[in-house]
């Protein structure tokens, strides 16, 4: 049995006879498949089937997650993409989108990834402390966090979490340069930079995420690159102290576990940092507007 919100939500929109109604020719279908990852070979064959009941098939198989990178929004959206005019399918695809989302009526935990690196050679950070206030905030969090967590992290490690994880909040802890980007370890624990525009990409191929938080000096310029990745990115403008930065993450965090949006969380982290007496003018948001629930 299929347990997916955003299965039921096609059968309740009849997105089935939707597809079948705009997709009816076997190559057309299968250049959309093609393009969103969809191994043709995996799919049943197109022709004894009516288009709505071969699409209904295809569909339970990215439902049941069968082909990495794609979900049945992506697919939907990229439908989309073929028909411009095709406000049907765009007003779905979005639908889906949403369905998913934590807190918007799927009953799943907001899933966190956290990344920690602390090359040799580089100064130390407190990041110990800081991964034990995250995990305090999720032990408290009644449910509604999520947590994976990499100390040491690699580049190479990157693609492979997001995939076991399929995060809806990547948490970089660490050091950062505002030119080059994440400095990650590599296998002797030496630095190994990461530029933000790769980042981007590997997060491109899973899909929007509901925030990205930094928690590394000079990042809060590469909020913009992660923008398209993410309705909210974080970061910091300048260096920020061991101790705030450990204090932000717990206000950050707390705030989930309280049942906050990010972009919500992220005020009342701040408001944190600042009843300490510490100094927030670093901290940085992007977009720097309320992000819509």
């Amino acid at each position: 049995m299929i347990i997916s919100a955003q299965w039921d939500l096609m059968r309740r929109e009849r997105g089935f006879a939707l597809l079948g109604r705009l997709f009816t020719d076997q190559t057309a279908c299968q250049n959309l498949l093609e393009d969103v990852g969809v191994s043709l070979a995996d799919v049943p064959a197109f022709g004894p089937l009516a288009p709505a009941d071969w699409w209904r098939q295809v569909c339970r198989l990215v439902a049941n997650g069968r082909f990495e990178h794609v979900d049945l929004a992506g697919l939907l959206a990229a439908a989309a993409d073929q028909f411009p005019a095709g406000g049907e399918l765009r007003r779905l695809a979005g639908l889906l989108a949403d369905a998913d989302r934590p807190g918007a009526g799927s009953g799943r935990p907001l899933r966190i990834l956290c990344l920690l690196a602390g090359p040799v050679g580089e100064p130390a950070l407190r990041l110990g402390e800081e991964l034990r206030r995250i995990m305090h905030a999720v032990d408290a969090s009644g449910g509604r966090l999520e947590l994976t967590v990499q100390p040491a992290a690699r580049i190479a490690d990157l693609l492979p979490l997001l995939r076991r994880a399929r995060p809806d909040l990547l948490h970089f802890a660490g050091h950062g340069t505002a030119l080059d980007g994440l400095v990650f370890e590599d296998a002797e624990g030496l630095p190994a930079t990461l530029p933000v525009e790769a980042l981007a990409g590997a997060l491109g191929a899973f899909g929007r995420l509901e925030c990205v938080l930094l928690s590394c000096c000079w990042s809060a310029g590469h909020s913009d690159v992660l923008a398209a990745r993410s309705r909210l990115a974080i970061g910091t403008e300048a260096e920020l102290g061991d101790r705030a930065a450990v204090e932000f993450s717990a206000g950050f965090y707390d705030a989930l576990a309280a049942g906050s949006t990010p972009a919500r969380a992220y005020t009342e982290a701040v408001a944190a940092v600042r009843l300490l007496g510490l100094p927030t003018d670093g901290l940085h948001r992007y977009p720097t507007e309320e992000v819509p629930a």
